[in-house]
């Protein structure tokens, strides 16, 4: 369900709802990254201490999220080969059965 997949989202994607309403919401593994990215993209200095503890943060919740994405995945392919075995109508995302 949706519910099941709101901490992962969070995790890689960021509290969109409460950065849109101006509060405070902890950066995310997208945040991190792109901002390291973008940061050191066209320079030649050295990475700044800063960005590369950032970049070690987000690599940390990466490992903690991973699992849990790799869980909903497996649920994802079970639910996929029981709509295939069911000759399902063809829904969004899901490639039609080659023949």
């Amino acid at each position: 369900s949706r519910q099941e997949l709101l901490p992962a989202r969070m995790t890689l994607l960021g509290d969109g709802t409460r950065a849109s309403r101006e509060f405070e919401a902890s950066p995310s593994v997208s945040d991190r990254i792109g901002t390291v990215a973008g940061s050191v993209w066209n320079t030649t200095s050295a990475i700044p201490q800063t960005h590369k503890a950032s970049f070690n943060i987000a690599v940390k919740q990466m490992e903690k999220v991973i699992p849990e994405v790799l869980a909903i995945k497996d649920r994802m392919d079970v639910l996929d080969k029981t709509l295939t075995e069911l000759k399902a109508p063809y829904t969004p995302g899901r490639w039609p059965e080659k023949k």
